[in-house]
């Protein structure tokens, strides 16, 4: 079987981070066929050149692709698959029409073809799921139909009974679907879930008791991570309390967000997007003990939110303002913060257009964020005034004396400024902490 050009090129080379062990595979990863005993010696150019009456040729025999050991391609099958994006076929299909061999190894490495994506209804897709869901063997799956642009009626209905019977090996699940989810909910509902950890809802124009109806179908599974986007209100019956990261994008208030937080019990990585009004913020502290990592992108000041938290185990915060210029950023509130929680802060990123000098220097300020070690600044341009802040604060002690990883999207100052910041962090002094990497995204 020859090389089909339908699928597009591909490039392998040995140049490759590939990790090759010489020890047995594990065993979901080994093929069902012989492996070679031994690995095939890579021959050099120079060693095969062949002198014809006395010239050199440049006839070379290097190794043939089709001759490759079994072990170095399934090392390189599964580095492909590793590193695939969300393409419906992905690199297992290019590289099993390389060859007749590579195909036959392909086919026998089951955990290939356990990502399984629909994009288009067309009949073709339908027997590619089928041919992916039979290959992966009993290999935990993951599914992603993204059917967002199509209307309910133009997804297959024999996609959801072709998935029935598979569900029991679902490990992730995503779901892009517009308009009536009767379908879906009669397929999943009444199965068992015993292995489904993530779940990626984007849902637009459902009826809400459908909903409600597609939730509880997933009651008892072992969910950790849910990340829920859509023009929809927050399902009120997820199960928060036992997520340990959750993704919300939509538009929600600071009191829809402070009401969600307060039933994320086990909340590892928190993150939404966008808060866009005020709504009614409740009055008790809310903690959250496991919570390492909380982002928030938001059209207002989120002091009223973070001023009702407790998040002792905090390490990252990511703050993206979009407020206009001259309103409060609620820096005190963030302060009052990592104050009450008693917690460590090592990385921050900041996100803010409109964001002055003077507001600046009060967020670098900050008691609670002394300990930083990796600090990336999106937005706004850094300005001399704030450079010379990083270099020294007024009493002479260093600001962010921690700090190791320093990444700018954008920095225009006069010439020697961002001298001063860097220079004193490469040298290995007791007073701080030399400056591991210093990454500028634009032109200085």
């Amino acid at each position: 079987m020859g090389y089909s050009s339908t699928f597009g090129s591909s490039s392998i080379g040995f140049g490759s981070p590939l990790k090759l062990q010489s020890s047995l595979f594990v065993t979901s990863r080994r093929p069902s066929i012989p492996l070679s005993p031994t690995l095939l010696p890579l021959v050099s150019f120079s060693s095969h050149q062949k002198s014809v009456e006395g010239k050199p040729s440049v006839a070379c025999t290097p190794a043939l692709v089709h001759q490759l050991p079994v072990e170095i391609l399934c090392d390189i099958f599964t580095y492909c698959h590793a590193n695939a994006s969300g393409e419906e076929c992905g690199p297992k299909v290019t590289i099993s029409h390389v060859c007749r061999r590579w195909r036959t190894i392909v086919l026998c490495m089951p955990m290939l073809w356990t990502r399984i994506s629909l994009k288009h209804s067309t009949k073709g897709s339908i027997e590619r799921v089928a041919a992916y869901l039979r290959r992966s063997g009993s290999c935990t799956i993951s599914v992603s139909i993204l059917a967002l642009h199509l209307s309910e009626d133009s997804v297959p209905s024999n996609l959801w009974a072709l998935l029935h019977e598979h569900l029991n090996r679902l490990d992730s699940l995503k779901l892009e679907l517009r308009g009536s989810l009767r379908k879906p909910v009669e397929h999943l509902a009444g199965c068992q879930y015993p292995l489904l950890k993530d779940l990626d809802l984007r849902l637009q124009s459902c009826p809400g008791g459908e909903v409600d109806a597609l939730f509880k179908a997933f009651q008892g599974a072992p969910l950790s991570s849910l990340v829920w986007r859509g023009e929809e209100s927050i399902p009120k019956n997820a199960p928060w309390s036992m997520l340990t990261k959750v993704v919300i994008t939509g538009s929600y208030t600071l009191g829809d967000i402070s009401t969600l937080l307060s039933q994320c019990h086990a909340a590892q990585e928190f993150s939404v997007d966008t808060i866009s009004g005020d709504g009614v913020v409740p009055a008790a502290i809310t903690s959250l003990p496991s919570l390492r990592t909380l982002s928030v992108y938001t059209f207002v000041n989120i002091s009223r939110l973070l001023e009702n938290l407790h998040l002792p185990a905090l390490d990252k915060v990511s703050i993206h303002n979009l407020l206009r210029p001259g309103v409060g950023r609620g820096w005190r509130s963030l302060e009052s913060l990592l104050r009450r929680s008693e917690c460590t802060l090592t990385k921050m990123v900041v996100w803010d257009k409109s964001l002055d000098d003077d507001q600046f220097i009060q967020l670098l300020r900050i008691p609670g964020l002394q300990k930083l070690s990796d600090l990336q600044i999106l937005h706004p341009s850094i300005s001399n005034d704030v450079l010379r802040v990083l270099s020294s604060d007024t009493a002479g002690s260093c600001i962010l004396p921690d700090l190791a990883v320093l990444n700018l999207t954008s920095c225009h100052s006069d010439d020697g400024v961002l001298k001063q910041v860097l220079a004193p962090r490469f040298k290995t002094e007791a007073s701080t902490k030399p400056l591991d990497r210093y990454t500028p995204q634009d032109s200085i």
